[in-house]
């Protein structure tokens, strides 16, 4: 096929503009205008295509409602943009390891898909393409700050016969030819973005110059069409691609049960008891597992997620600390409220040996209806995840939620009859044993945060109302963090990888050089 004829079968010319004068600029300004490239228009072309499937009514209000319109509208007559973009926010929900998604859809099918659909070999595919090109091409193709468009806003059929006259000169024309042999497809994409400027210009001119070149380059190989679309091909698109927005639908949590919670009573043998609602049951994603039972694609497999999770009794919440107030023993035998226990003072740990408070502050928020517990007549100090140490070792009203914060502790769940080791006297060090008679509770106010006391030691403890408690903070190595990232899926931890390193310096600011090894080391996929 013809330079011409592969030209005009992307791009049909328009109705000729003519003029009675014909107006000589700059050379600099001819020279600046075939300059130009298009690198930036293509991408461009591919990033309003993947704001485009993201606007498509198929996937938007489920996991794109909040992003912007596309800079050009796309119609979808045939649907294939629906099914492209959810088959690509299928092929994310396949490699994600929240909440039992990933068997709600086959992510090969999802892949295969896309692999079809995202191919120059449909007209509907071509003209989108063309479509985004031809709106962003003004702004998007420029030179040193000088875009297209200004051409179009002077005189732009003088520019296109200026530009047309150039390139059917045969000094430039020879001199362009002696480039083909070092990059024959390269030559021809430049050759065609040419065309292209004049067509925008004085369609009028479009068929003379691409003749001219026909006749020119007749003894020359064959040649790729006009690749306009490279950043909108399925290689350009995989499961990371909608990841982030998934991830982010997925993890929408709604209260679907409550129950009721004792928070305590009075009154003798005519007992008012007062009670509070709290969440028993969150489920995640409810949008997202709507969106699946009513698409019909072949790639979505019918299986349910498992996105409903309980919550027992005793919840969890942020847990890992006390209300603000709760008096902490000092080495010297006083105490302190535990928001005032600073970095450096030495306290009394379990059986005596003295410890000092780290730089770690540890200040949380409590979550909304988050309850706190309190144990006979002590009121209500602490939350349902901190360990207590008892005849029988640590307990937790919550073990679950203790075990998530200290996966190094047997914690087994606390309750009325445990034996707790209250401290008796410092002169000489020594123990009481207080049996819980009973446990009481309220919920805790969100305005208020909560307190806890990090150590340069580990598992020695420390006294809350001179009870043994642990130190309930994570202790962060790179051991912890390979089990954490190893719950991921790939597609996850690269997802991680790919936003890590944008802010890898700052990292390393803040925390050292060596936080990249081992965050890097962290995340790669296992062999």
């Amino acid at each position: 096929m013809s330079v011409s004829a592969r030209f005009l079968s992307v791009m049909k010319a328009g109705s000729a503009i003519t003029s009675d004068a014909l107006e000589y600029p700059e050379q600099d300004d001819i020279n600046l205008l075939i300059a130009m490239d298009d690198h930036e228009v293509r991408k461009q072309t591919g990033a309003c295509f993947t704001a485009q499937l993201k606007a498509h009514p198929a996937v938007h209000n489920t996991f794109f409602s909040h992003a912007g319109a596309p800079p050009v509208q796309a119609r979808d007559t045939d649907g294939w943009i629906g099914k492209t973009a959810s088959a690509l926010v299928a092929l994310a929900l396949a490699h994600t390891s929240q909440h039992g998604f990933a068997r709600t859809v086959d992510g090969n099918k999802a892949k295969a898909v896309i692999a079809q659909t995202l191919q120059p070999d449909s007209d509907a595919f071509v003209a989108l393409a063309r479509a985004n090109y031809e709106a962003l091409f003004p702004a998007y193709c420029s030179m040193n700050g000088v875009s297209f468009q200004r051409y179009l806003d002077d005189k732009p059929d003088l520019w296109g016969q200026r530009l047309a006259a150039r390139l059917t000169d045969p000094v430039f024309a020879a001199k362009e030819v002696l480039t083909f042999d070092a990059d024959p497809n390269g030559f021809y994409q430049k050759l065609y973005l040419l065309f292209y400027k004049v067509h925008r210009l004085a369609p009028g001119e479009s068929e003379r110059v691409t003749k001219y070149w026909d006749e020119l380059l007749q003894t020359k190989s064959a040649h790729s069409p006009w690749t306009i679309y490279e950043y909108m091909l399925a290689s350009k698109y995989s499961e990371q691609t909608f990841m982030g927005e998934v991830q982010s639908a997925i993890n929408q949590s709604k209260v679907t049960g409550t129950r009721t919670e004792t928070l305590g009573c009075g009154g003798g043998m005519a007992a008012h008891c007062t009670t509070t609602q709290v969440p028993s049951q969150y489920t995640y994603g409810i949008p997202v597992a709507d969106w699946l039972h009513s698409s019909h694609y072949e790639f979505i497999t019918g299986a349910l997620p498992q996105n409903v999770e309980d919550v027992h009794s005793g919840g969890g919440g942020s847990g890992c600390c006390f209300t603000k107030g709760t008096p902490v023993l000092l080495a010297d035998g006083t105490s302190k409220p535990i928001e005032q226990v600073a970095e450096g003072d030495a306290l009394y740990g379990r059986d005596g040996v003295v410890v000092r408070r780290s730089s770690q502050s540890v200040i949380w928020d409590l979550e909304q209806n988050e309850l706190l517990y309190g144990i006979n007549d002590y009121p209500p100090f602490f939350n349902a995840s901190h360990p207590f140490l008892t005849k029988e070792g640590w307990k937790a009203i919550s073990p679950a939620a203790a075990r998530r914060i200290n996966p190094n502790l047997n914690i087994t769940r606390l309750q009325a009859g445990d034996i707790l080791y209250q401290v008796d006297s410092t002169e000489p060090f020594r123990y009481k044993e207080i049996e819980i008679k009973e446990i009481t509770r309220t919920v805790g106010d969100a305005s208020e945060p909560i307190f806890s006391v990090h150590l340069h030691h580990d598992n020695v403890g420390y006294h809350a109302h001179g009870f043994c408690v642990a130190v309930n903070y994570p202790n962060i190595t790179e051991d912890s963090f390979v089990r954490a990232f190893a719950k991921l899926s790939s597609a996850e931890r690269a997802l991680i990888r790919e936003r890590l390193d944008p802010i890898m310096p700052l990292l390393k600011a803040g925390m050292g050089n060596f936080v990249q090894q081992v965050l890097h080391r962290s995340l790669a996929d296992p062999m």
